[in-house]
C-alpha cells in the first residue's frame, strides 16, 4: 500500500510540474514576433511552445514529442499561415490552432495527435502518408483552395499505409471536384476510423468518402461520441473500389453508394459497439465486379435501391425502410435459421464407377461463389481465361491453364508459375525446411573426401531438351553427383540444397587447408628465422678469429 501511495504522490507531483511548466511557457505573439519566430521556438527543444497572432512562416516539425498549443482556446485566433510538415516524428501534440496557406502534411513514420485543430483556406489541404497516422479530435477540415482538378485528393488524403482516427470531427469536401475525391480519399493500404460524432460533407460531384485499393474505413460509435453523417452533394457518398471494405455501424449516410471491383461493404454489425438502429442509408447501393454487401442487423434502415450490376456480386441481409434488393436470386434455395442448412446429391446405384454428381454448364465460364456472411470474405471457384481453371479472392488468384501450368496471381500479376515441363518460377525467395528437429541419422561428413569428389566432379554448360526458351545452364550432371556423394532420392534429380550444402563443405575444407598451410608457412618461418640468426653468429665468430689471426701474423713478421 505504501509503496502504490507513493508511485500515486510521485505520479501527482509529475502532473503538476509539467502543469507548471506548460504554465510558464512563453508565449510568442507572431503579430509582433520576428520572422521564423514559431520555427524557431520548435528548434529549441523547450516544449510546449505556446503561441497567438498569425504566424506567417512555414513550419517543419522533425523532433519527438513536440507540443505546439494555440494560446487562445479560440483556434482561429492562432494561425499558421504556411506550410506545416511533419515528417519522422512520434507524439506530436496540435492544440487551439489554425492551418491556413499552403498544405499540412504528415508523413514518412510520423504520429499526430490533434485537438480544437482548423485546416482551412489551404491550397491542397492535409495529406497524410506513407506510414503514418493521426488521432483527431475536435478538428475542422475545410474545402481546399485548388480549383484547377489536378489533385488526386483533397481536402483530406490518407494512403500509403497510414491510420487515422478522428471523433468529433468536421469535414467539408471540395466544391471544385477534384479528380480523386470530395472530402476524404483513403488509400494504398490505409485506414480511417471514424469513432463518432463526425460530419463529412461534400457539396460536389465527386465522392464525399472515396476507398480505395485494400484500405479500409469503419464508422462507428463506440465510444458515445453520437451518430455521425456522410451527406453527398450530387455525387456518390461513399466509393469503395478495388478490394477496399467499408463497414458502418452507427450513421446517417446521404447519397448514394457504390462498391465494385472485388470491394465489401458491412453494414449493422455490433461487434464493435454502436447501435444498428441509428443506421440510416438514404440512397441506393450499387455492387459490381465480384463486390458484395452484407446488413448483418435487421434494425437497419435502407430507403434505397440495392442492385448487383453482374452475376458475380451478392448481397444478403434483412433490413428496415423503403429500400429493396434487387440482386438476383435463385431457382433453388435452401434457405434455414437453425444451422442445418445443407445440400445432397447421393448415387446409390450397385456398380463402382466415376460420374459427375454436380454438373454447371453455361454459355461462358461456369463459375461458383462462395460467400463467408459473417467475415465479409468472398471466394470463387470455377472456368476461367482461355479455359483455365481457377480459385480466387479478391485480387489474388490460383490458376491452372488448358495447357498444365499453375499460376499463383496478384492483381492480376504473377508471381509463382509451375509450367508443365517442371520449370517453376518465383518472383520471391525459395525457403525449404531445416529444423533440427525434423531429422534423423544426422552424421558429420569428411570434408577432404567431399573436397576430393569435388574437384574430380564433371561440370559442364547445357540446356533441357524441352525448354523452348533454349535457355542455357551450368552444373553437374545427376548421375556424376549421385555417384560421387550419394545423395537424393535417385540419380535424375538433384536437390539445391545439397549441391549448396557440398559447396559449403568444400569451402569450409579449403579454408582449413589453407589454415594448415598458413601454419606450416609461419613454422619455416620460424625455422628460417632461426637458421638466419645461427649463420649471423657464426659469420661474427669466424670473422673474430680471422681478425685474431691476421693480428697473430703480424706480430709475427714484427709488424
Amino acid at each position: 500500500m505504501t509503496s502504490n501511495l507513493t508511485c500515486v504522490a510521485v505520479a501527482a507531483l509529475m502532473f503538476c510540474a509539467v502543469l507548471s511548466d506548460h504554465a510558464k511557457a512563453q508565449v510568442i505573439d507572431c503579430d509582433t514576433a520576428g520572422p521564423n519566430a514559431l520555427q524557431n521556438a520548435i528548434n529549441s527543444g523547450s516544449y510546449p511552445v505556446r503561441f497567438t497572432g498569425t504566424c506567417n512562416e512555414d513550419i517543419g516539425i522533425y523532433w519527438d514529442n513536440v507540443h505546439l498549443i494555440g494560446n487562445d482556446t479560440d483556434p482561429r485566433q492562432n494561425v499558421i499561415n504556411g506550410e506545416v510538415n511533419i515528417a519522422v516524428t512520434e507524439d506530436i501534440d496540435l492544440e487551439n490552432l489554425k492551418i491556413t496557406g499552403d498544405n499540412f502534411s504528415i508523413t514518412n513514420e510520423a504520429f499526430v495527435f490533434m485537438d480544437h485543430v482548423v485546416v482551412e483556406g489551404t491550397a491542397f489541404g492535409v495529406f497524410i502518408a506513407r506510414n503514418s497516422g493521426a488521432i483527431m479530435n475536435n478538428v475542422f477540415i475545410g474545402p481546399a483552395l485548388v480549383d484547377d482538378g489536378t489533385q488526386s485528393c483533397v481536402p483530406l488524403c490518407i494512403g500509403e499505409n497510414s491510420h487515422v482516427r478522428m471523433l468529433n470531427s468536421t469535414v467539408n469536401g471540395a466544391t471544385s471536384d477534384p479528380v480523386g475525391g470530395g472530402a476524404i480519399t483513403v488509400y494504398r493500404d490505409a485506414s480511417l476510423t471514424l469513432r463518432g460524432g463526425n460530419t463529412v460533407t461534400n457539396s460536389g460531384s465527386q465522392p464525399v468518402i472515396a476507398v480505395f485499393s485494400d484500405s479500409s474505413v469503419r464508422q462507428d460509435d463506440s465510444q458515445d461520441n453520437g451518430t455521425g453523417t456522410i451527406t453527398a452533394g450530387t455525387g456518390l457518398a461513399v466509393s469503395v473500389v478495388q478490394t477496399a471494405t467499408f463497414d458502418t455501424r452507427e450513421a446517417v449516410i446521404t447519397g448514394d453508394i457504390e462498391v465494385v471491383g472485388h470491394a465489401f461493404m458491412n453494414v449493422g454489425s455490433t461487434v464493435f459497439g454502436g447501435d444498428p438502429s441509428l443506421m440510416v442509408i438514404d440512397g441506393d447501393i450499387e455492387l459490381g465486379r465480384d463486390s458484395a454487401l452484407t446488413v448483418s442487423s435487421p434494425l437497419v434502415t435502407i430507403n434505397g435501391v440495392i442492385s448487383c450490376h453482374d452475376d458475380e456480386s451478392s448481397a444478403v441481409g434483412d433490413f428496415a425502410g423503403s429500400g429493396s434488393n434487387t440482386c438476383s436470386g435463385f431457382d433453388a434455395e435452401v434457405v434455414r435459421d437453425d444451422g442445418t442448412a445443407q445440400f445432397l446429391v447421393e448415387e446409390n446405384a450397385a456398380s463402382t464407377a466415376n460420374r459427375s454428381l454436380v454438373r454447371l454448364e453455361n454459355n461462358g465460364n461456369p463459375q461458383i461463389a462462395l460467400s463467408n456472411t459473417q467475415s465479409g470474405v468472398n471466394w470463387k471457384i470455377g472456368m476461367g481465361p482461355s479455359n483455365s481453371f481457377f480459385a480466387k479472392k479478391g485480387s489474388r488468384e490460383l490458376r491452372f491453364t488448358e495447357g498444365g501450368a499453375l499460376r499463383l496471381l496478384a492483381s492480376g500479376n504473377t508471381f509463382l508459375l509451375a509450367l508443365p515441363n517442371g520449370n517453376l518460377v518465383i518472383d520471391g525467395t525459395l525457403t525449404e525446411g531445416s529444423d533440427v528437429n525434423a531429422k534423423r541419422d544426422i552424421a558429420p561428413v569428411d570434408g577432404a573426401s567431399v573436397l576430393t569428389q569435388v574437384a574430380s566432379l564433371p561440370v559442364s554448360t547445357w540446356r533441357y531438351k524441352d525448354d523452348q526458351t533454349g535457355a542455357r545452364h551450368v552444373g553437374p550432371m545427376a548421375q556424376d553427383f549421385y555417384a560421387a556423394f550419394g545423395l537424393g532420392s535417385d540419380d535424375t534429380r538433384i536437390s539445391p540444397r545439397d549441391v549448396a550444402s557440398v559447396a559449403l563443405v568444400a569451402v569450409k575444407e579449403l579454408q582449413e587447408v589453407v589454415r594448415e598451410t598458413q601454419g606450416e608457412l609461419r613454422e619455416k618461418e620460424t625455422e628460417i628465422a632461426s637458421l638466419k640468426d645461427r649463420l649471423r653468429a657464426l659469420e661474427g665468430l669466424v670473422a673474430g678469429l680471422v681478425g685474431k689471426r691476421v693480428a697473430e701474423s703480424g706480430v709475427a713478421y714484427g709488424r
